[in-house]
Formats: structure tokens, C-alpha cells, sequence
């Protein structure tokens, strides 16, 4: 008869081992979702980001103005769509220009 390569000690130690990574893998596939915030609770520019993109189409720009603009610390929201990025530039201290740029 073969001998058993593990003694108690350790198949206790692997018994638990399995245990816990059943209990954790259960916890998390489990736990509740998280909700999902809702549009009111946006900033206006973010709102107006997700309604109509169309402000933000006709100003497009390379996205080595989007890097500069970041550097230079002028950007306002930023959003992302499909096949661009979103940046809202502010102009004054009401106001923000919508420019869109192309990545």
C-alpha cells in the first residue's frame, strides 16, 4: 500500500485552506452591487455631456492639446464617449467652452 505523501497536519491545513477560498469566492460573487449614481446628482457640464455631444463635435483637436491642457491644469470635466474624449475648457469663472478632443 502506498504511503500518504501528507500527514494530518498538513490535510488539515489544505482542508481549511479550500475552505476559505470557497467562502471568499462566494462572498464575492454574492455581494450586493453597488447603485449606480444618479444624473441629478451630476455636475451640469457632466449632464450635458451624456444628453448631446454636439457642442463638443465642433471643436475638435489633436489629443496633444488635451495632454498640454491637463499639463497646464485648464480643464474643466472630461468625459468619454466611443470614439473620443470630451473636455470641457473653462473661459471664465461661469462659463466653460466645450471642445472635443480626437484621440
Amino acid at each position: 500500500m502506498p504511503r500518504n505523501p501528507l500527514n494530518k497536519r498538513q490535510w488539515r491545513i489544505a482542508a481549511l485552506l479550500a475552505t476559505l477560498l470557497t467562502v471568499a469566492t462566494v462572498a464575492i460573487f454574492l455581494r450586493p452591487s453597488q447603485p449606480v449614481a444618479a444624473p441629478s446628482s451630476l455636475n451640469p457640464t457632466i449632464h450635458a455631456m451624456r444628453q448631446d455631444a454636439t457642442p463638443w463635435l465642433q471643436h475638435e483637436r489633436e489629443a496633444s492639446y488635451l495632454f498640454s491642457a491637463l499639463d497646464q491644469q485648464k480643464v474643466a470635466t472630461v468625459g468619454l464617449t466611443a470614439d473620443a474624449v470630451l473636455v470641457s475648457m473653462p473661459t471664465t469663472a461661469s462659463t466653460t467652452s466645450p471642445t472635443r478632443m480626437a484621440c
